[in-house]
C-alpha cells in the first residue's frame, strides 16, 4: 500500500521535526500526518480516536 507523508498544518512538523503521528488510510493508500505533541490536530486525533489527549 503507497504511503503519504504529510506536515501538519497547524504545527507544521514533519517526519524530522515531529514528535507524534496519526494514520489514516484512504481507499488507496495509508496517509501519515506528522505532529508536535501539544498540536490541537493531534489531540483531536486522539479524541476521536476515543482516547484521552
Amino acid at each position: 500500500m503507497p504511503t503519504t507523508l504529510r506536515r501538519c498544518p497547524v504545527c507544521a512538523a514533519d517526519q524530522e521535526s515531529g514528535q507524534a503521528r496519526t494514520l489514516t488510510v484512504a481507499t488507496d493508500r495509508l496517509l501519515v500526518t506528522w505532529h508536535l505533541l501539544h498540536c490541537p490536530h493531534y489531540r483531536a486525533d486522539r479524541v476521536l480516536m476515543d482516547r484521552d489527549g
